[in-house]
């Protein structure tokens, strides 16, 4: 009899696999039944197709442990059983399979330690996926047996100890992911002298020491790098910068201190640089002008460090592509530059808690895709520019704690997009009738302002609101009835004005929302 194979991806299939599905065709050669609907165990009969090369049973419902008697099926080379509901331990014997090309037995629920055994027989081992499972211990210093690794991901388990020094001795591993574990230690300066290596994920532990400084580490296949949320210290090494294919570098949440690099600027195809959470300081903000050479950068994220400069027009020479912008919490000084308005696709503007002056440049309005505004915790003064209204996918505008003073622009309700809307502790004195038209509206926050005038029965229009806070204005008149026409509200503040309600009024409302009136 020829080799059968048996392929059923994706068609719904329920039920379980039959028990003696190898005893009626031994001669299989590969079963690939992947995203389907299949449950129970797996049979521990499928070792009786002894000339199976590819096992594959990933994104079904399996349950129970992975049988050791897979172990016998020596000419497997594919074995996928992730995305399954197996539990257990890896059976100690799988590590006879030899011949194995491929183990994946990511987003299950497998626990206890890896086996030795794999790192010390799979020699043609190039694929090893053990992502989002519970796996506890230590990474095997034997993992630096499997010469032909080329992928190996670990993340979302956890493993515990240091990251073995032997990982050096992959010399065409390309990936690796460690992610969300619980590893400690310094990165073995060997990891970065794999000159194979495109991607090194390594956030969401505990690792601390530096990074290499030599230029001999820094590879140029190296795309991608992780290190957010450690306990990594020390200078961004100038270095670095040979790592000119560079696409993705996350240095944010951890303990690097010193000058960022204006030598990141060659790294001329990176598109996204997280360095927040961080003590770095950047004299002149000298490194803006070094990213204007990145014209492929799509997220600038330096929020939360001491960067102590003065917001210059050099951001108006970042390249267009960028998408967002963070640069909250890092002690800048001077006003928003009006070529701000050249970051033609910018999404997302985040400035907040700086010392940033002066008032809003109209060419903020040349930005047709922002959607996220925040300018929050500054001294920004003057009224706003009326042609933020015509920004079409506004969604949130978040200006508390400056002074911002005149009218809220009256063209506000042309702002359909929105959908929060941060107002407080200003000098605003009016709100236009047009705001209450904003039916999709979810939060509004206007306390601590001038405001003067009443509540119009329109006030009852926001269909969406579940947030409102006019507290502390001077605002007058009666509460409108159509209040109780906001079924979405959970929580109203009107305290610390000059409203006038009927004790029932009072009632009914505090009955329906968490609510401060204050009469």
């Amino acid at each position: 009899m020829r080799g059968v194979t048996l392929l059923l991806t994706d068609n719904k299939l329920s039920g379980s696999l039959p028990v003696d599905m190898c005893h009626s065709l031994p001669k299989f050669k590969k079963i690939v039944v992947i995203s389907n609907k299949l449950s129970g165990p797996i049979p521990a009969g499928l070792s009786n197709c002894t000339e199976l090369y590819e096992l594959s049973l990933s994104y079904n419902s399996f349950s129970g442990s992975i049988p050791p008697e897979i172990a016998n099926m020596e000419r497997l080379e594919f074995l996928n059983l992730g995305g399954n509901n197996l539990r257990g331990t890896i059976p100690v014997k799988i590590g006879n399979l030899r011949n194995l090309q491929q183990f994946q037995l990511e987003d299950n629920q497998i626990v206890g330690s890896m086996p030795h055994t794999i790192f010390v027989n799979m020699s043609s081992l190039r694929l090893l996926n053990f992502n989002a499972n519970n796996l506890t211990g230590v990474i095997p210093r034997e993992i630096g047996n499997l010469q032909k690794l080329e992928i190996l991901y670990l993340q979302y388990n956890k493993l515990s100890g240091s990251i073995p020094s032997s990982l050096g001795d992959l010399r065409h591993l390309e990936e690796l992911t460690f992610s969300y574990n619980n590893l400690t230690g310094a990165i073995p300066r060997e990891l970065f002298n794999i000159s194979t290596l495109v991607t090194m994920l390594l956030d969401n532990n505990n690792l601390s020491g530096s990074l290499p400084s030599a230029p001999g580490y820094w590879k140029t296949n190296l795309e991608h790098l992780d290190l957010t949320q450690n306990n990594i210290g020390g200078v961004i090494p100038i270095s670095i910068s040979n790592s000119s294919n560079l696409k993705e570098l996350y240095l944010s949440e951890n303990k690097f201190s010193g000058q960022i690099p204006n030598l990141l600027g060659d790294l001329r195809q990176l598109e996204r640089l997280y360095l927040y959470t961080n003590n770095l300081s950047s004299p002149q903000l000298s490194i803006l002008t070094s990213l204007a050479n990145c014209r492929s950068m799509i997220d600038i994220e330096f929020t939360d460090n001491p960067l102590n400069g003065v917001l210059t027009g050099s951001i108006g020479n970042l390249s267009s592509t960028i998408e967002i912008f963070y640069l909250a919490l890092s002690q800048i000084t001077g006003q928003i530059p009006l070529g701000i308005g050249n970051l033609s696709n910018l999404n997302t503007l985040s400035l907040f808690g700086n010392d940033l002056t002066g008032s809003v440049p109209r060419t903020l309005c040349d930005l047709q895709e922002l959607q996220g505004l925040s300018l929050d915790q500054n001294r920004l003064s003057g009224p706003l520019p009326e042609c933020l209204c015509k920004l079409p996918e506004l969604g949130v505008v978040s200006l508390t704690y400056n002074q911002f003073s005149g009218p809220i622009p009256s063209c506000i309700g042309d702002v359909t997009s929105l959908r929060n809307l941060y107002l407080k502790s200003n000098r605003f004195t009016n709100v236009p009738l047009s705001l209450w038209s904003l039916k999709d509206l979810l939060e509004l926050d206007l306390s601590n302002n001038t405001l003067v005038g009443s509540l119009p029965p329109d006030f009852g229009n926001l269909n969406a609101i579940t947030s409102i806070d006019l507290s502390r204005n001077h605002l007058s008149g009666s509460i409108p009835s159509t209040v109780g026409d906001l079924q979405q509200l959970l929580y109203l503040s009107l305290a610390y004005n000059y409203f006038r309600a009927r004790r029932e009024d009072s009632a009914r409302i505090k009955k329906e929302v968490a609510s401060s009136l204050g009469f």
